[in-house]
């Protein structure tokens, strides 16, 4: 368990991991840096499954935005990032798959 006492130099905070208090990114880093590869949701909220109701929020904006000026977007309505079904850090090989199976 991670408890954030204050922010420091450049946005990160100290963290206190079991009782040691350390300088890093770790738990802001989470909530806040937005990926491709997970529909530019932040890790954190693809971890506590607020992403599809942050990406139903997206489209509304984006059909507002569409109707709006429907030639900024040449005329073709966007649709914000697709959620991936599996995100994998180092995607592991087959044969480590059907072991684990």
């Amino acid at each position: 368990m991670c408890q954030i006492l204050r922010t420091g130099p450049g946005g990160d905070a100290t963290i206190r991991r079991r009782g040691v208090k350390v300088w890093g990114v770790g738990a802001p880093t989470l909530a806040r840096d937005r990926h491709a590869g997970i529909g530019l949701h932040t890790p954190a909220s693809v971890h506590y499954g607020t992403a599809p109701d942050i990406r139903a929020k997206r489209v509304v904006t984006l059909d507002a935005a569409y109707a709006a000026n429907p030639a900024r977007f040449r005329h073709r309505r966007p649709h914000p990032p697709k959620l991936p079904t599996v995100a994998w850090i180092n995607d592991p090989s087959r044969e480590a798959l059907i072991q684990t199976e």
